[in-house]
């Protein structure tokens, strides 16, 4: 229940990338991301830590299998799209949606019951339909590059939580 408030102040109160003012809404990729530069930490993640940290922990409470590893986080606060589509992802993915509102995301035309982990493909499509309140929607996911990216970098992934390969512990402990 502690990291639950604590996620929500996050979630509610913390500076994010906005949208226009008409929505309010926005899409981050924190953790591994690929641009043209190559595989990278999203620069945005720096700024995020607690968050990331706070989602991470949740997920290691309630994902116990070690083989499950994810090294993103997408999340969409507020987002309304037909199709939400992820290139770079492979393998099995976990989403949730939090907040309260009227209106379901949908996972291949299913939907998301809030608060509840949806075990799925990271290639399955999450569909953002119009809705009424406040809605994120969070998706785990091991990112394609994740291997490629510098020992440095990776290391700094695993600060926060990101379950990983050849690393010793798999989860961080909030206290």
């Amino acid at each position: 229940r502690h990291v639950a408030i604590r996620r929500r102040r996050w979630m509610c109160l913390r500076d994010r990338p906005k949208g226009v003012p008409l929505n309010d809404s926005s899409s981050v990729v924190l953790g591994v991301d690929f641009d043209t530069s190559g595989p990278r930490l999203s620069l945005i993640s720096s700024c995020f830590g607690d968050l990331i940290r706070d989602i991470n922990s949740m997920l290691c409470s309630v994902i116990k299998d070690p083989v499950f590893q994810w090294s993103s986080l997408f999340i969409d606060v507020n987002t309304v799209g037909s199709a939400r589509a992820v290139p770079s992802d492979k393998g099995p993915a976990f989403s949730f949606v939090y907040g309260k509102h009227t209106g379901s995301a949908l996972l291949e035309g299913n939907p998301l019951t809030p608060r509840m982990l949806h075990a799925h493909d990271a290639s399955h499509c999450l569909t953002l339909p119009v809705f009424k309140g406040f809605r994120v929607v969070i998706s785990a996911y091991w990112h394609a590059a994740t291997a490629a990216l510098p020992d440095a970098d990776a290391s700094i992934l695993r600060a926060p939580g990101f379950r990983f390969p050849d690393t010793s512990s798999h989860c961080l402990s909030i206290l």
